[in-house]
């Protein structure tokens, strides 16, 4: 007689691949799609989505198709009004602003409209003044599950017709409308720690442990004529680095790491009443009144989960010193 096949209820066994043997490429699969919502009586749409069941991986097949798709429909439901504004309505931006802030030079809708048909412009703010450092990266969304920095949630060049100067050594810089606070840190030390690797595994293990455990992110600041800051384990930069290093990974090379950290200022937004960037505003008044999964994923997908309320600037500066153990060792700087 055949064998048996085995009852749905038993677990199939693992197969032993050897470990100089890729891996097998795993496609992109997608379930198939939910039903369709109701029709939004905002949108006049409704909407459909697919999860993903199976993420490629090892040179597999990548989900070409969409996830989502939405179409037109018919209700009688009404519409939910938005909230009223009692000053301008900004033409293309939708954003609702205050009527002392037309024809004042700035672009405080986003899109000039509030500049336009002006007969004259009452400038509230002719003096130059800087941008704060990194400010429109602050300004970005934050994905906690990729920790990147995703698209524009706030509007960080709109400045409600401020135009008082806040001074940073002999810089005069604008402070934007949403930021509370933005000081200098003057306490920061160019402390180093120097460590000693008698290997490249040491050196990599060590490296690369404290980079995955790395809780901060990078937004990239710079200071001009101080530095620039910017540096994640996934940044290309320190891959290359890496890479470089490597070279040395057969030798008998010494390895010497300093590291610093460096806090250069600490940034605070103002509790309420935030100033949304006008795509995310715009992309928000695109959502249907009722939850939809993939019309808001794909929003956390372009803005990420979280926006940055408060923040320490700075950064971590590294450098590594790759030594001759042979050299060491013959001008008597080595212990064995």
């Amino acid at each position: 007689s055949g064998q048996e096949s085995p009852s749905p209820g038993v677990a199939r066994a693992r197969l032993a691949r050897s470990v100089s043997a890729p891996p097998q490429p795993r496609d992109c699969i997608l379930s198939s799609w939910s039903p369709w919502s109701k029709c939004d009586p905002c949108q006049k749409k409704r909407y459909r989505f697919a999860r993903l069941e199976q993420p490629s991986q090892f040179g597999g097949e990548p989900c070409d198709g969409s996830d989502r798709e939405a179409e037109q429909c018919v209700t009688n439901s009404p519409c939910r009004s938005r909230a009223r504004c009692d000053g301008f309505v900004c033409a293309v931006t939708g954003r609702c602003i205050a009527r002392r802030l037309l024809c004042n030079g700035d672009d405080d809708c986003g899109d000039q409209s509030d500049e336009k048909n002006c007969k004259k412009v009452f400038r509230k703010c002719d003096q130059k003044m800087e941008e704060y450092w990194g400010i429109e990266n602050l300004a970005k969304g934050l994905n906690i599950f990729t920790n990147s920095l995703e698209g524009l949630v706030l509007d960080h060049r709109y400045y409600a017709g401020g135009c008082s100067p806040h001074y940073i050594t002999d810089t005069r810089f604008r402070k934007p409308y949403n930021v509370e606070s933005y000081t200098p840190e003057t306490k920061g030390k160019y402390e180093f720690t120097m460590t000693e690797y008698d290997s490249y595994s040491n050196y990599e293990s060590t490296v690369l442990k404290a980079k995955a455990t790395q809780s901060s992110f990078s937004v990239g600041i710079k200071i001009p004529k101080v530095f620039e800051l910017g540096y994640s384990s996934n940044d290309m930069r320190f891959k290359k680095f890496m890479q470089r290093m490597k070279r040395f990974s057969s030798s008998s090379s010494k390895f010497l790491h300093a590291r610093c950290e460096l806090a250069v200022g600490v940034y605070k937004l103002r509790p309420r009443a935030l100033m949304l960037h006008h795509e995310f505003l715009r992309r928000l008044r695109q959502l249907p009144t009722e939850y939809s999964y993939g019309e808001y994923r794909e929003l956390l997908r372009d803005f990420g989960t979280h926006f940055i309320q408060e923040a320490t600037l700075g950064g971590v500066y590294e450098y590594t010193l790759v030594m001759n153990g042979h050299e060491l060792h013959k001008a008597g700087m080595c212990s064995s």
